[in-house]
């Protein structure tokens, strides 16, 4: 059985982001049950390019710090980590950093930004067209990933949330062989599929408190939703977030891919905290 957690806020301020998140951390049995003095966090949110958060093409900051504070609260070593579209360097990844509000969020919290560039290869048992893939070298060391997406609708797959976010663990431009090698929806589906079961993340949560609609993933319209979803199970949470937009979930490649390998299970589901019915 799955569980998924949804919690609302009203809007990105601080404190009530805060409060929101810790709501969804206390049912989930307490972060500190997870986070470990030590260990080092990888918060993956989704950067996909240098736009303010106001655009809601990108987590937003409020969301990173929120979690980043209550990892630092169980002693974990955070920092964020993301890759962007276009190309991996020192120079891209400061740009973004500043515009998107990652670079204050750092400095109010002390935490880091990620500027190593490597990238390591991860052979997948688990995947059905992608064996192998260079994930960013920082994730694939960290203790654990903490993958925060943004709830968008996205041109090619329908929908774009936790499972794709993970996309952003290959490095810049290799993005585009991925898309060039698995050019068909299905196939490209099943490549954010082996992506995200290469790199595991602990926790997912999807940042759905101004969601995108239109033409996602970079140039649609703000649209208030006032969820923040969370689970351990990503396949769960993205077939939690297109119940609250009313997208079917068998018209998003990648859930009804899930569905056929048996990594979801909507019948295994259990939903915590606020109901959908609310938030729709």
């Amino acid at each position: 059985m799955s569980k998924v957690y949804i919690n609302t806020s009203e809007n990105y301020r601080f404190d009530r982001v805060e409060n929101c998140i810790q709501k969804i951390f206390n049912d989930m049995g307490g972060l500190d049950s997870i986070v470990k003095p030590g260990m080092r966090v990888a918060i993956k949110p989704n950067l996909l390019m240098s736009k303010n958060p106001d655009d809601a093409a990108t987590t937003h900051p409020s969301v990173i710090k929120a979690i980043i504070t209550f990892v630092q609260k169980a002693g974990g070593i955070a920092t964020i980590v993301e890759s962007p579209g276009g190309p991996y360097n020192t120079s891209m990844l400061k740009m973004v950093y500043a515009n998107t509000g990652m670079e204050e969020v750092a400095n109010e919290t002390g935490s880091e930004l990620n500027y190593d560039l490597r990238v390591e290869k991860v052979l997948n048992l688990d995947a059905k067209i992608a064996k192998s893939v260079k994930i960013l070298k920082p994730l694939k060391d960290a203790d654990l990933i903490i993958n925060v997406a943004k709830l968008k609708t996205h041109g090619m797959m329908v929908y774009t949330g936790a499972v794709k976010n993970m996309f952003g663990s290959i490095a810049g431009l290799e993005k585009a062989d991925f898309h060039l090698r698995f050019n068909e929806y299905d196939q490209f589906a099943e490549s954010l599929i082996d992506i995200y079961l290469a790199t595991k993340p602990m926790i997912n949560i999807i940042d759905g408190i101004i969601a995108m609609e239109g033409d996602g993933p970079g140039s649609g319209i703000p649209k208030y939703l006032g969820a923040i979803i969370a689970s351990k199970d990503a396949f769960a949470c993205d077939y939690a977030a297109v119940n609250i937009i009313g997208v079917d979930y068998n018209d998003v490649p990648v859930l009804r891919k899930a569905e056929e390998r048996g990594l979801l299970n909507k019948d295994e589901i259990e939903f915590c905290g606020v109901d959908i019915e609310e938030i729709r």
